[in-house]
């Protein structure tokens, strides 16, 4: 991994921390989980629910938003996002016969994924990206592990770090409940009429008060009150 992904993964793990949601890094899951296979970055647990996180730090070349053929869809963006679903498989099966991780019961609830980019990816959710960018490279991974997605394609999302920050400011300050909105999302985009263009439509469409997380409102009066103490200093 190439340094800005690592510096975008804890970015993404420091969102995460914020949420007060319980959770498991890539690490701790390689050391818990049994058998061999990758590993997400993250694993929340909500509810018995379990949701993986998978930041990749990639963007969207122009031609890919404006285009409607999956062969515009750079290679570089295509795999990473592949990349981001086969780990999150992969994950899934190794924790299906696991009914707690240390001292946190994880339940028989929903498998969901969310691959957080840099950028807007403008790819719809997993059933889209499926059908129109990768179904043949898909079902091949599928095929390799028992002709079955352990995740739903309706329970993926592909959201970009400003929509995740919303997401994460929302659930700190108890505005947004993550499951929730993750169930009406899939709702919404299992229909044309309600389907959304990115998360943060479902977002504002559940939630319409949320607002941006505090502690980067915090950061950003930070970084301005430093640059006015600069400018302001007489010399």
């Amino acid at each position: 991994m190439n340094k800005f992904g690592l510096i975008f993964e804890k970015y993404v793990g420091n969102s995460i921390s914020n949420t007060k949601i319980k959770y498991f890094t890539e690490k701790q899951l390689t050391d818990i989980l049994p058998g061999e296979g990758k590993s997400v970055d993250y694993l929340l647990i909500d509810k018995n629910n379990k949701i993986f996180i998978d930041a990749k730090g990639v963007e969207m070349s122009y031609l890919g938003m404006v285009g409607h053929q999956p062969e515009v869809v750079t290679d570089k963006t295509r795999n990473s996002v592949v990349k981001g679903i086969q780990q999150g498989f992969e994950t899934a099966r190794r924790l299906e016969n696991i009914e707690r991780i240390g001292e946190i019961e994880i339940g028989k609830g929903n498998y969901y994924l969310i691959v957080v980019t840099f950028k807007d990816m403008y790819v719809g959710n997993g059933v889209d990206f499926y059908e129109y960018v990768a179904k043949d490279t898909l079902n091949k991974i599928i095929g390799q592990s028992g002709d079955m997605a352990s995740i739903p394609f309706e329970h993926m999302y592909f959201m970009s770090i400003d929509d995740f920050d919303l997401l994460t400011g929302g659930i700190a300050s108890g505005e947004i409940n993550l499951t929730k909105i993750l169930d009406h999302a899939v709702k919404c985009d299992a229909l044309p009429q309600t389907k959304k263009f990115t998360f943060e439509q479902h977002i504002y469409d559940k939630y319409p008060n949320t607002k941006a997380p505090i502690w980067l409102i915090d950061e950003s009066k930070y970084i301005l009150d430093c640059c006015s103490l600069r400018f302001n200093t007489k010399t």
